[in-house]
């Protein structure tokens, strides 16, 4: 369906308004294609990585870092050097012709940056070159021709600019998803009412201040695209759609080729309707066709509700999608986030690394509301380690006690976890005195309400249902019988009561569970306990 037939009065066309895909062009099919052209286990590789199963990212090792590194310090200087006319390179120079108390002051010869676009492109050092200069020559092209001496800042905004950027519909989530990847959400008029070069500088702003993470590098980022009417008139289709330029397939595309960081799943959400889908169809016509991410796209269609559950899907906690269910777009995350920048520029380097936008998988958090610990992997595994000890720290004298909360921290340390508080934004506790307390107070939490008697009866069924009991030397009740030919063979009757006494307690501890939040209007008026049948 044209687009003359969608627009309202068949008004004509901006001049500069894209034109529309051949009636022909099929969605399906484009990427179909893309997929087609790979291997079996590669299809299925990038399909788990899509759903947030797997990490198809490269398996670092000293050896791999070391040798891309310089195999890059080699490839990067070599195109400065061929290629007089990327001056955007004019300050690299050869991280190996350098000594020990010499360093360079350009942000471009630090390994951690150059490490950036390696992970980018999983250690393809020609990639991860190219990449580079693709990035920088399009930094240079939206921020100016700095960014070939430092890296770009809050600052570099006007301040018309960063009240835009306080309204960005292109916004990262606060927490990250199933698998540890960060979200970029783009919802609404996906700052589409911006002009086209200040949308692609939001946009690579927002990219490379999410990349300084190393977890982010490794593990990369979904992209999840949510195009909808923010008012109750049809602004993409009266607005924005004919405000389109021609330029906007040049900066996408350049964009593209210059992330600096890994994306691993690009997600489109429409709504099911005509316009929508042709809008999905301009977009994979101009964009995904000629991307180097189309295996990784996706694009689905629905009411709001259906497409909420493809969401959940792929791992991406929907609650924080930023946008209410009347279609209205939220900011305070984002807000929040940019507190974060500001403050994290005011410090200088040191204090700079106790300060965290957004919490990793095995960080711990701690803030009053569900949010935190629903949606941070960190303090699911934190709590399920409380459980699995509290009943032994609830039985045990202080110095058990003690020693299991000193146990909890250093598990969640072995894992590479921090404990964060809440000061108005996430700042790493190092205290470790205040951090142990703070477990021991989860564990009270826990035994706050568990009676004493139930424990002990807890405690004594799972003993009594691990008991073996020695059977009587006797030929009915010996467990093994003497066949003829001298072998032994297993009483099947034996048999059983192993697999009855395992079974007993594997369902005790079951019951621990069920047993913490102390509920006293069970089955009439009193809880069951193996132990109990047996006296009786």
């Amino acid at each position: 369906m044209s687009l003359r037939e969608l627009e309202h009065g068949g008004s004509p066309r901006n001049s500069s308004i894209l034109s529309d895909p051949p009636s022909n062009f099929s969605i399906e099919a484009v990427l179909s294609e893309s997929l087609s052209k790979l291997s079996h286990d590669d299809r299925l590789e990038i399909e788990e990585e899509i759903h947030g199963v797997a990490c198809r990212a490269a398996n670092e090792t000293p050896e791999l870092i070391q040798l891309s590194l310089a195999v890059f310090d080699d490839q990067v200087n070599l195109k400065k050097e061929n290629d007089p006319s990327i001056t955007v390179l004019r300050n690299v120079v050869r991280i190996w012709q350098l000594n020990g108390s010499s360093r360079s002051s350009c942000y471009l010869n630090d390994p951690a940056i150059r490490l950036r676009f390696l992970r980018c492109d999983r250690f393809d050092v020609t990639k991860a070159v190219q990449r580079l200069v693709d990035f920088l020559e399009l930094m240079s092209d939206l921020f100016g021709d700095f960014v070939a001496e430092r890296s770009v800042e809050l600052n570099d905004f006007n301040h018309s600019e960063q009240e835009l950027l306080r309204q960005s519909r292109n916004q990262y989530l606060p927490f990250r998803d199933s698998n540890g990847r960060r979200v970029l959400t783009g919802i609404g008029n996906c700052n589409f009412h911006m002009e086209v070069k200040l949308r692609y500088k939001v946009m690579m702003y927002l990219h490379w201040t999410a990349s300084e993470d190393v977890e982010t590098q490794i593990k990369g980022i979904v992209i999840l695209c949510w195009p909808f009417d923010e008012a109750k008139d049809k602004t993409w289709e009266h607005d924005i759609r004919p405000g389109f330029q021609n330029l906007i397939p040049k900066y996408h595309r350049r964009h593209i080729d210059g992330l600096p960081v890994r994306v691993t799943s690009w997600q489109h959400y429409y709504e099911d309707t005509p316009y929508f889908r042709f809008l999905s169809s301009v977009y994979t016509f101009y964009i995904v066709k000629h991307s180097p991410y189309r295996s990784v796209y996706k694009v689905h269609y629905g009411s709001q509700t259906e497409l909420l559950y493809k969401v959940a899907g792929y791992g991406v906690p929907v609650e924080l999608v930023p946008m209410s269910n009347t279609f209205k777009v939220k900011f305070d995350n984002h807000r929040d986030w940019l507190n974060v920048i500001r403050t994290k520029a005011s410090l200088n380097g040191t204090h700079q690394k106790d300060i965290v936008d957004c919490p990793r998988c095995n960080d711990v958090v701690f803030r009053k509301g569900p949010a935190s610990r629903k949606y941070n992997r960190g303090n699911v595994y934190y709590r399920e380690l409380i459980e699995d000890l509290s009943l032994e720290h609830f039985t045990g004298d202080t110095d058990v006690k003690f020693n299991l909360t000193i146990l909890v921290l250093e598990k969640i340390e072995n894992r590479g976890g921090r404990f964060l508080q809440w000061k108005n934004m996430w700042v790493v506790d190092e205290n470790a005195e205040r951090v142990r307390k703070k477990i021991a107070s989860a564990f009270k939490q826990i035994n706050r309400n568990r009676k004493k008697g139930d424990s002990q009866q807890l405690v004594q069924a799972i003993k009594h249902a691990t008991v073996i009991n020695k059977p009587e030397e006797t030929e009915t009740s010996n467990p093994k019988s003497e066949r003829d030919n001298g072998e032994v063979e297993e009483n099947p009757i034996s048999s059983i009561e192993n697999e009855h006494n395992e079974f007993l307690f594997v369902q005790a501890r079951k019951r621990l569970k069920y047993t913490e939040n102390d509920i006293d209007d069970s089955c009439f008026g009193t809880c069951f306990h193996p132990i109990e049948l047996s006296q009786k």
